[in-house]
């Protein structure tokens, strides 16, 4: 997902799964997301029922493929996507969301990739939030094609000045 989403200049950031509702509220205000995508339960730590916390407008969602969350606390945020095959109230399945992709033409796929520049953020990056909350540390495209390089030995990237 971090690959497809920076490819079309959108940013990703991972949520580390032992995050709560607080430290979950704290990285989706402090990161502006639109769209979480999330697993059901990890290690008996609950997703759905922190998003539900969080947003209680996600009962109500009857449609959430044309619908988005509208959220006083968070008002950026506008939907969940559960990875997995279990509809839930307000939010949507990973399948939706590739029949979606669908609809997209290639030219609007072209448009958007062609947008995308080096030094753009593709990536936010969020400590564990041991001592405090976590912090978000913003990656360019730059960063995480020069990091794969520097650690790629024998080099498997072969990329040139022009990529």
């Amino acid at each position: 997902m971090d690959l497809s989403t920076a490819g079309t200049g959108e940013n990703w950031g991972g949520v580390n799964t032992a995050y709560r509702a607080a430290e979950l509220e704290y990285v989706l205000s402090q990161g502006d997301v639109t769209t979480l995508f999330m697993v059901e339960e990890w290690r008996g730590n609950s997703y759905i029922e922190s998003i539900r916390q969080l947003f209680p407008e996600l009962e109500d969602g009857a449609n959430p493929d044309q619908e988005v969350v509208q959220s006083k606390n968070l008002p950026c945020f506008k939907r969940a996507v559960l990875l997995g095959n279990t509809p839930r109230p307000g939010c949507l399945i990973f399948s939706q969301i590739l029949e979606l992709a669908e609809g997209f033409s290639d030219e609007t796929l072209q448009y958007s990739q062609g947008k995308v520049h080096p030094h753009d953020p593709a990536m936010i990056q969020y400590t564990s939030g041991t001592t405090d909350f976590p912090k978000g540390a913003v990656l360019t495209h730059h960063n995480l094609i020069n990091n794969s390089l520097c650690y790629s030995t024998p080099p498997i990237i072969d990329l040139s000045e022009k990529n």
